[in-house]
């Protein structure tokens, strides 16, 4: 395995009253959301502490966070890592998501700001995918199921969640920027949206529901076949 390379991204969240465990543990997270730390790759208390000008103890702290949420994982005598999508995580973060995005959208609090910020996801994803940003394209899709789930308001949930869609990112790097599966949800999203604004809450979450069963299958698919390339490239 490989070891990580590092950017002091820390000062992104600088702005933040974190704890500096809190603050170590956004910037490597948003490094694995970004793909620059790459599942398997070895994260050492050292080199994190040196990039970052933080403690080790600090490091260790925001390894155990990032363990906490699924995002790297301790091997005894051999250090931390980035942790790997499989397919029992994919379905795993299927069955929330399915339990969860439906319910939201039929019993949850619609109002003209969380519409709002609907539509402008929705417009982002639409505009990165007419300029062929496929990374700006899938996280303006992340973002308009974030805010279905923030049709609950419940800060509880909303943080949950969003942990649940930091792991969806480690899937979505193992099978690379793959622009056929990501695009056709640009327009089921919006038409989720519609279905919303026009007061037909069923329809929504029946397409929803649909939607996020099509998207589990076909990122399965599509996870065996990159496992199936990586280890033919080992071997």
């Amino acid at each position: 395995m490989s070891t990580a390379t590092l950017t002091n991204s820390a000062s992104a969240h600088t702005e933040l009253p974190l704890p500096a465990a809190e603050r170590v543990a956004d910037a490597l997270r948003d490094q694995i959301i970004e793909g620059a730390l790459s599942s398997g790759v070895r994260l050492t208390e050292e080199l994190v502490a040196e990039r970052l000008d933080v403690s080790r103890n600090t490091v260790r702290e925001a390894f155990l966070i990032l363990a906490s949420e699924g995002l790297v994982v301790r091997r005894a005598n051999r250090g931390v890592f980035v942790a790997e999508a499989t397919a029992e995580l994919v379905r795993d973060l299927y069955a929330v998501r399915l339990f969860t995005e439906p319910a939201a959208v039929l019993w949850g609090t619609l109002t003209p700001e969380r519409l709002g910020r609907m539509r402008r996801a929705s417009e982002r994803a639409s505009a990165a995918a007419e300029a062929g940003d496929i990374r700006a394209m899938r996280s303006a899709n992340q973002d308009f199921h974030r805010e279905i789930v923030g049709l609950t308001e419940s800060p509880r949930t909303q943080r949950w969640f969003a942990t649940r869609l930091a792991e969806m990112w480690l899937a979505f790097n193992a099978i690379g920027e793959q622009r056929d599966f990501h695009l056709p949800y640009v327009a089921r999203n919006r038409g989720i949206l519609e279905s919303l604004e026009a007061g037909d809450r069923g329809a929504a979450a029946e397409e929803l529901r649909r939607y996020l069963e099509e998207a589990r299958d076909d990122l399965l698919a599509r996870l065996a076949e990159a496992m199936d390339q990586a280890r033919t490239r080992r071997s």
